[in-house]
């Protein structure tokens, strides 16, 4: 490939990194792992190579601090202090992966990192990915909710835990792909945020008004549909 294909395909890339970790973030279930290991989610497993794919875009803003960066310092700070209070005060065995609530504040970290290194035009298409992932998490509670082809047999236990998959079968709080009915509660209602701030109002992107209000629309009942769902 010349010079000029890989310049464009990596222009491409960077274009594409932030918007596919935020729909990968909300239309993917966390992955199991065996032997007791915590589930990780497929935007964790991409970000290193969003990361690497960046990474010039990411190292011109990094000596920019801003308030975000010190709260999630702060978040990494408390955490390391609940642990040692754990051991040292409560007695608590502190086992390893209780230390990989570490990694969720640095995950948290360089996913605004990368976010904030998007220009408006970047940040409205990431908003678009994800509020199209919300959207489909919502669309899979109410399928949920409504049973059709017996989906709560075959997939549904593979999404979500067994008090929750209890919680559907007994009192119809649907989960979606968010674990557990709450999270999807507050998935639906950023939806709903995201379609009231305008998130398909069409501008930045090349105009196609139709099209994003009827994205919008559906959004909006897939939204009102997921929150019903999950009793919240």
């Amino acid at each position: 490939m010349q010079t000029g294909g890989r310049t464009a395909v990596l222009a491409s890339a960077r274009r594409w990194a932030i918007p596919l970790l935020a729909f990968f973030a909300a239309a993917t279930p966390p992955i199991a792992l065996p032997g007791g290991l915590p589930s990780v989610r497929a935007e964790q497993l991409l970000l290193p190579l969003a990361i690497l794919i960046c990474w010039p875009v990411l190292r011109a803003g990094w000596d920019r601090w801003t308030a975000v960066d010190s709260a999630l310092l702060a978040l990494a700070g408390v955490t390391v202090a609940s642990l040692i209070n754990a051991r040292l005060v409560l007695g608590e065995t502190v086992l390893l992966r209780d230390w990989y609530e570490l990694l969720k504040p640095a995950e948290y970290w360089l996913l605004y990192r990368l976010a904030t290194a998007q220009d408006g035009v970047g940040g409205r298409r990431a908003l678009r990915a994800l509020a199209a992932g919300l959207a489909v998490s919502a669309f899979f509670a109410v399928w949920q909710f409504s049973g059709w082809l017996r989906v709560n047999d075959w997939m549904t236990p593979h999404l979500t835990t067994g008090a929750h998959l209890r919680d559907l079968v007994n009192a119809g709080r649907a989960v979606g792909l968010a674990v557990n009915p709450n999270y999807l509660g507050f998935e639906c209602a950023g939806l709903l945020a995201l379609i009231a701030g305008g998130v398909f109002a069409g501008g930045g992107l090349p105009p196609r008004a139709g099209g994003w209000r009827v994205a919008g629309v559906v959004a909006a009942l897939l939204a009102g549909g997921g929150l019903a769902a999950s009793g919240s």
